[in-house]
């Protein structure tokens, strides 16, 4: 058997793709077996695993399971989980082996298929490795790091199972550059390894005005995949209002193709006055953002605050594309957060303050609401004493929040759903509607606190496999 050897990584979502470790490293020979066996055939297949690294190595083999979430990241499950698992056709061996320097080890698996499966099956055979221990650690005095790799294993008995694919969604968030959302499902029984494609822009007479090629992407049967595709225009390269017909075409190796379209309606801008600015927003450089929200011809800390005092009010909602700073498709506290980095970046009249110090020493994306929302106090002679953000400043104090419902949502941020077929997305936090937040400045700490939480929780949670 011809060996190919392939440095094991830990980015396998779309079929060989691969993060070269730097220096030594564990190789693997195979990472990916797409078999077409028969169905009753029994069949023995290996690959190798090379120590590249300077220690010895102590290598454990097992058996999980593995599926893609709907942006193409792998996950893994215990073996057998999956209704279509391969894994209880499976069996390896060695299952633990020691592998010193510059030596290599060959693992074989055998392959029993059943004699009455339609479609594919797949499963894992997870590599883990660690460095070899001498002699029994104590307990508590020894941190051991092991690595674990997946080889992928597909099987689809010829001539069994159907290949059907549908685009289920497209929509367009943000406009400068446009973002195009496309979401892909395989609804046949077969694995499309390669899923390729393009996108078209035409206008209202049918002209194309852009075309964007779908870069290759596999999808498992029963599965669905959301690809974002960023237009090829610069920022301030503006559509013009109008109306526009979005095209998304997708090859999945079918009889037919998967077509879809969705049409885009950019509305003229109608800006005027926000909050207490003398006179409308100001586009100080020519790239279609609004970023003088007080009109005075300069951008400092003052415009960040102001919107955020005035995020919800229809002089900002209703222009949202003006003042979409992160081009996510809205208007919102994060771009209350990206003008405000703008404000400290560009340094354009920026007054010295305590705030700017304090925030330079804490940069991360719960600081910044937390010291937005005092700079908004700042700015409201009266409005810690009438929003309840006295003493411990307490996000919570007086506010009645679904916690629960907001956690869960919390860091979810991401294009929304214009109606039930759209992309379905959580809402924004500090919704006062929905969530019965009462007061601007207690929305925004709450979903700071809560931002801030949901991310704490994360760095603690670690899956059984890591990414492969």
């Amino acid at each position: 058997m011809a060996r190919r050897w392939l440095r094991a990584g830990a980015a396998l979502g779309g079929g060989l793709s691969l993060l070269w470790l730097p220096a030594s490293a564990l190789l693997i020979s195979h990472i990916e077996f797409d078999l077409a066996l028969p169905r009753g055939a029994v069949d023995t297949l290996a690959f190798f695993v090379l120590n590249n690294e300077s220690d010895p190595l102590e290598i454990q083999i097992s058996l999980a399971d593995w599926d893609r979430d709907i942006l193409g990241e792998n996950r893994f499950y215990p073996p057998g989980t999956l209704p279509r698992s391969a894994a209880p056709w499976l069996s390896v061996s060695p299952l633990r082996f020691d592998l010193e320097p510059n030596k290599q080890q060959e693992v074989r698996f055998s392959i029993k298929v059943p004699s009455d499966i339609v479609g594919t099956y797949w499963a894992a055979i997870m590599v883990e490795a660690a460095p070899k221990q001498p002699q029994p650690q104590p307990p508590g005095t020894t941190v051991i790091v092991r690595r674990r790799f997946a080889v992928k294993v597909l099987e689809t008995p010829p001539g069994t199972g159907t290949k059907d694919g549908r685009i289920t969604l497209i929509d367009v968030r943000g406009l400068n550059p446009p973002n195009y959302f496309i979401e892909f499902e395989n609804r046949g029984t077969i694995h499309a390894p390669r899923v390729v494609g393009r996108i078209e822009l035409r206008d209202e007479k049918g002209a194309l005005i852009e075309k964007l090629d779908v870069e290759s992407f596999p999808v498992l049967p029963g599965a669905k995949r959301l690809l974002k595709v960023t237009s090829a225009r610069k920022r301030g390269d503006l559509l013009p209002p109008g109306k526009y017909l979005v095209l998304a075409i997708l090859d999945y190796e079918g009889e037919t193709l998967a077509g879809g379209q969705f049409i885009l309606r950019i509305k003229p801008l109608q800006l005027v006055p926000i909050g207490t600015a003398p006179a409308p927003p100001q586009d100080l450089d020519g790239d279609g953002l609004y970023e003088d929200i007080t009109a005075d011809g300069k951008l400092t800390l003052d415009d960040p605050a102001l919107l955020g005092l005035n995020i919800d009010k229809p002089a900002v909602q209703e222009n949202a594309r003006a003042f979409d700073f992160d081009n996510d498709g809205d208007a919102d506290f994060d771009d209350v957060i990206a003008l405000k980095k703008m404000a400290e970046e560009g340094r354009t009249g920026m007054r010295p303050s305590g705030l700017a110090t304090l925030d330079r020493e804490l940069p991360s994306h719960l600081d910044d609401l937390e010291l937005l929302a005092h700079h908004l106090l700042e700015l409201a002679p009266g409005a810690e004493a009438r929003h309840g953000l006295g003493g411990d400043h307490d996000p919570l104090l007086g506010l009645r929040v679904d916690a629960h419902g907001a956690l869960a949502r919390a860091g979810l941020k991401g294009p929304k759903a214009r109606n039930s077929h759209r992309l379905p997305v959580a809402d924004r936090l500090g919704d006062g509607a929905k969530h019965r937040v009462h007061g601007l400045f207690g929305r925004l700490l709450a979903q700071a606190r809560l931002l801030g939480y949901q991310l704490r929780q994360l760095r603690l949670v670690h899956g059984r496999y890591p990414p492969c």
